[in-house]
């Protein structure tokens, strides 16, 4: 048995000897990237430059604060899109623009919402209600970056047995002109929060009389960033929560790699342009949920309605805050000149 095992995991092997203690992510053939030390860097620091150019350049991190900027953003081009699913959607559900579609020259902020409620219901004469609604949502939702409140997201969830799921993705295209430049990317990752929430049974049917949790058959929900050039990955995290079918009473697996969902940055360094070189770089978000669950508890209310208590499970992803001077969502590309 796996009691609350949360594993943190280098993907392609052990670090190199002389790096322990350090955060890394996978890029292209399993090379191990280096986003530096958890224990005293306030932001992680990725060389990408021969992914995305495909020419090896060194880079002087020390040096790069100081150095001049240069303007990008008349280089720049976009094409978003929000996808969202719930079961029985098996291809699901599109907004924004479509792949196939050219890029625009102005990023768009997409707003998609799917779900499927439980329908409350009389039997009998007696009202029966259900507490936890959607059963099931996928939703990608980056209106509040038009300047709203409440903090753009990537959310799924379920209550009762049922699957949801959202994926934002967005497409950049960089053109530069003028004299050389090296490029960087600063990327916020995204803030992860997970929940879960057993049934509670009332046996007895009242507030004061002794409640059972009522576990699930089985979970299992995913959340995921990843960053292209073209089509090959030098940025990704990954995590995941499991419960497996048959598992005693609180029994999971978590696992998590590349860097940690919290909220902070990366800054990963892009390469040198010269005028006329281009890179399409693509910012994916995905959340997942499943979830097996068909036993619901029961309460009756008085003078109110039956209110049925159902599994709960969901995960959100944070990509954005009012505020963000980030051209799309957790992103923003800059760059510099001399060195």
């Amino acid at each position: 048995m796996i009691d609350n095992v949360r594993l943190r995991v280098a993907p392609f092997g052990t670090p190199p000897a002389g790096l322990a203690g350090y955060r890394f992510c996978r890029a292209r053939g399993g090379q191990l990237l280096v986003l530096g030390m958890l224990a005293t860097a306030a932001y992680g620091q990725v060389n990408a430059s021969k992914i995305v150019t495909g020419t090896q350049t060194s880079i002087n991190w020390l040096k790069m604060p100081a150095a001049p900027n240069v303007p990008v953003s008349q280089g720049f081009s976009f094409r978003g899109r929000a996808q969202a699913r719930v079961a029985g959607e098996s291809s699901g559900y599109y907004a924004s623009t479509p792949w196939y579609q050219p890029f625009s020259p102005s990023p768009s902020y997409p707003e998609l919402d799917r779900y499927r409620m439980s329908a409350d219901y009389i039997k009998s004469g007696q009202a029966f209600h259900y507490l936890y609604n959607p059963a099931e949502r996928g939703q990608v939702d980056l209106t509040p970056l038009r300047g709203a409140t409440p903090s753009a997201q990537v959310l799924a969830q379920t209550a009762g047995s049922g699957e949801g799921s959202a994926n934002l993705s967005y497409a950049l295209h960089l053109q530069h002109s003028g004299a050389p430049a090296s490029y960087f990317l600063s990327i916020r990752n995204p803030k992860r929060t997970r929940s879960f929430n057993a049934a509670i049974d009332y046996p007895a049917g009242g507030y004061n009389s002794p409640a059972v949790a009522l576990r699930p058959e089985a979970v299992d929900t995913r959340v995921a960033v990843d960053i292209l050039a073209g089509t090959i990955p030098f940025y990704s995290s990954e995590a995941t929560y499991h419960y497996p079918p048959g598992a005693t009473p609180y029994t999971h697996l978590d696992t998590d790699w590349g860097s940690k969902m919290d909220g902070q940055y990366t800054v990963i360094y892009l390469g040198q342009f010269n005028a006329g070189d281009s890179a399409t770089l693509n910012f994916i978000v995905r959340a997942d949920v499943r979830a097996k669950a068909p036993k619901c508890g029961l309460q009756w209310g008085i003078p109110g309605p039956w209110v049925w208590y159902c599994s709960t499970s969901s995960e959100r992803l944070q990509v954005g805050e009012p505020g963000d001077s980030s051209t799309i969502p957790a992103i923003t590309v800059f760059a510099k000149s001399g060195l």
